[in-house]
């Protein structure tokens, strides 16, 4: 592991080595910031002309800077937001040969992704890692993709693709000031391209080993006549299973194979009148997936049906959106037989920007309705319904050019949980031209699904003796957690730019299932004991030219656990890895008609009891070639190129090589 380590380690410094001296010539011209960085859903201001002067982009020359919308639910440059954010672009995304927005996720810093099948990851932000994480908000477009039944999420089904995409914006710590309960560790947000940006067709097919295959096609248009743009998604996604580990046979276990395949279809339009822009999108996704849920069992079934449609007007500064989710899943395990659940939410939120002197205000308030229902197996007490209220504001205040304080707070009423309060505070200053500090604090929390407040499974045993089971919780409190950050950013040399960020972040009140009674065997979710992170992240980026790009980023984590957490679930605490590295490179040549990347992944080892994974090292990447001017692509993909043979979750899927090639065309 030493010695794994240590070449990663070299090998960051021979990037950082040969970044940092580059005095190549500036770009004729700088680019620009595209339009689409800021989605139409998001009608809120940036800071204005002087908000440059904190980070002093200028002086990034070849480096785009990106625009975020989530770490302020306002657009503004990455150098502006209040927080730790990384951005995977639409470039990155299409260069990347990736199959999966997990094997994106594993190039930021910062974040933990774990396979444990060959269709079942886990994502999470910052330390507290478990087989179904929970602690971390994901959004596409903005509308939740958490689900609220397990209180997780099924990457490998969520209603987008890949090529779909206009980027990933990443927050790195608890923002539920802003997006409420679950925005606990951080909050991911998939932002698809706009239909006036899907103008054309774009098809794409790979077929690769392991019997992976994805075929996918978009096509937008425009109806001159009513002056409305659309755009039309259709996918087929399978993969299969990677090599079960020998303490790991499934054994009796309901088994899949191909491990998952999906079937997704979306449509969105947008169109304007009378001053006021609309957004309206629509889709399904249907598959199943073998179910990794337990680092020391085998896998279950899972097959989910996922709806959603999203209405959302705009006009100035005043927004307004309504969507709705609804999902059925079907979970099979042979010792239980096959459950169905389903949920429908239906969320309306309504929120305006708004600037006073030196001061940007954002303010809004939002409705929740949460239905739950069964049939076959019964896992629950019965049907349910939730209702949940919120309202939130936040200041970003300017005090001079080179100073921003931002300082917000979150109003959420849960019908289980109660009333709870949610705050940031960041501090940002200009410490010199082109280096910039910033200091936050934070509290966020996450509410009792609907498993953990319902669950109902009951054995009834011959008497005199009770029924063994496993029972929900109503009087539960949510999990909480308070964060500290500080990041600081510079500017190398024209070329080369850096990012510093420590935290720590304190966990309480997790929600775990616990004995009441040993024999008969009776568990029931409780509030058990708490946790500590504490970490580092640093990151260096350089543009060796417009046309090559690369990064070198490093994360350290340690999260000690209390005597309670670690006597019943030290799992929590143990399975995100301490040392994490990646570097990068990423070219786009038009002349010679060439996009590509590599990237190496590497992460510690972890030992959870007698069972432990990794340590490891990734060698992922592509290569593609345009072929004519009509717009196709071929191009050729490769997950752990060197084959290295490794686990990710103890007692996991032992993950393999897989090649892949690819046909792209663009009409």
């Amino acid at each position: 592991m030493m010695r794994t380590l240590h070449y990663v380690a070299v090998a960051c410094a021979l990037t950082a080595a040969i970044a940092v001296p580059a005095t190549m010539s500036r770009a004729a011209e700088e680019p620009a910031v595209s339009a689409e960085a800021a989605p139409a859903e998001q009608p809120l201001p940036s800071e204005g002309a002087e908000a440059s002067e904190v980070a002093a982009p200028e002086l990034l020359l070849f480096q785009e800077i990106p625009m975020v919308v989530t770490a302020s639910r306002m657009a503004e440059a990455i150098t502006e937001a209040p927080a730790s954010v990384s951005v995977i672009t639409r470039e990155q995304i299409l260069n990347s040969g990736a199959i999966s927005i997990p094997d994106l996720l594993r190039m930021v810093p910062g974040v933990d992704v774990m396979q444990g099948a060959g269709a079942n990851w886990e994502v999470s932000i910052r330390g507290v890692m478990n087989p179904m994480s929970n602690k971390v908000l994901v959004l596409i477009d903005g509308r939740t993709a958490y689900n609220d039944f397990y209180a997780n999420v099924n990457w490998y089904e969520l209603p987008v693709v890949l090529e779909d995409i206009e980027r990933i914006e990443v927050i790195r710590g608890p923002l539920s000031s802003l997006w409420g309960a679950n925005a606990s560790l951080g909050v991911i947000n998939i932002i698809t391209r706009s239909p006036a940006a899907s103008q054309g067709t774009l098809a794409t097919a790979q077929y690769g080993t392991r019997g992976t295959f994805r075929v996918d096609a978009i096509h937008g248009g425009h109806s001159a006549a009513s002056d409305v743009y659309y755009k039309v998604v259709a996918a087929r996604n399978e993969v299969g299973q990677w090599t079960p580990s020998s303490s790991n046979a499934r054994k009796g276990m309901v088994d899949r194979d191909p491990a998952g395949e999906v079937t997704k279809l979306t449509a969105a339009a947008q169109w304007s009148r009378g001053g006021a822009d609309w957004n309206l999108s629509a889709g399904r996704s249907d598959g199943g997936v073998g179910l990794f849920i337990d680092y020391s069992t085998t896998q279950r079934l899972w097959e989910e049906t996922t709806n959603y449609a999203s209405l959302s007007y705009e006009r100035g500064d005043l927004n307004a959106r309504a969507y709705w989710n609804g999902s059925r899943i079907a979970y099979s395990d042979t010792s239980i037989g096959t459950a169905i659940v389903y949920t429908d939410l239906y969320d309306l939120e309504l929120l305006k920007s708004q600037a006073v002197g030196r001061h940007n205000l954002l303010y809004g308030a939002a409705y929740r309705h949460k239905e739950l229902g069964e049939a076959g197996v019964s896992l629950l007490d019965g049907s349910h319904r939730q209702s949940l209220w919120a309202a939130y504001v936040e200041d970003a205040y300017r005090p001079s050019p080179k100073t921003k304080l931002v300082l917000g707070g979150r109003y959420d009423d849960h019908p289980l949980a109660g009333v709870r309060l949610s705050g940031r505070a960041t501090v940002m200053c200009a410490v010199a031209p082109d280096q910039s500090l910033r200091l936050s604090a934070a509290s966020a929390f996450r509410s009792p699904s609907f498993l953990e407040s319902y669950l109902e499974v009951v054995q009834p045993l011959p008497p005199p003796l009770p029924p063994a089971g496993v029972w929900g919780n109503t009087e539960l409190e949510p999990e909480k957690i308070s964060g500290y950050d500080v990041g600081y950013r510079l500017q190398l040399a024209p070329r080369t730019s850096a990012e510093l960020g420590l935290y720590c972040n304190k966990l309480d009140d997790f929600i775990l299932y616990n004995y009441i009674l040993e024999v008969p065997p009776q568990q029931q979710f409780q509030n058990l004991g708490s946790a500590v992170t504490k970490g580092a992240e640093i990151e260096v980026r350089h543009s060796f030219s417009p046309r090559l790009s690369g990064f070198a980023n490093y994360s350290y984590q340690k999260t000690s656990g209390s005597e309670e957490l670690m006597a019943r679930h030290d799992t929590l605490v143990k399975l995100a890895p301490t040392n994490k590295a990646n570097i990068g490179l990423n070219i786009t040549d038009p002349d010679a008609g060439l996009n590509g990347s590599l990237l190496l992944n590497y992460r510690d080892k972890v030992v959870v009891g007698s069972a432990s994974a990794g340590p490891y090292v990734l060698v992922n990447g592509y290569v593609g070639k345009k072929i004519g001017t009509d717009g196709r692509e071929i191009g050729i993909s490769f997950f752990n190129l060197a084959n290295y043979r490794t686990q990710q979750f103890p007692k996991g899927d032992y993950i393999g090589r897989r090649i892949m090639g690819s046909v792209r065309w663009e009409f």
